[in-house]
């Protein structure tokens, strides 16, 4: 069984597409079964010309779930409470 984690977006329809490197990752085939379990968050992204920059933003906001710095851009995922 593969377990990961991955944000997604549910289309207008409600739908949820999962890309192809992690249908190929976790061996999904047409018509398998999935386990989904939901959670809602809020994603926001911040400019940030160095890491320096992205961590003070950091530090400075509450409820994260998680972060990806590239590029100078920040993004953060945060938890809905």
């Amino acid at each position: 069984m593969a377990v990961f984690t991955w944000l997604g977006r549910l289309d207008s329809k409600g739908r949820v597409t999962f890309p192809s490197n992690l249908r190929d990752k976790a061996d999904l085939n047409s018509k398998d079964f999935v386990l989904l379990s939901a959670k809602r968050v809020r994603r926001r992204f911040f400019k940030a010309d160095d890491l320096e920059a992205a961590l003070s933003v950091l530090k400075e906001l509450d409820n994260i779930e998680s972060f990806k710095y590239q590029r100078n851009e920040l993004e953060v995922v945060f938890s809905e409470q």
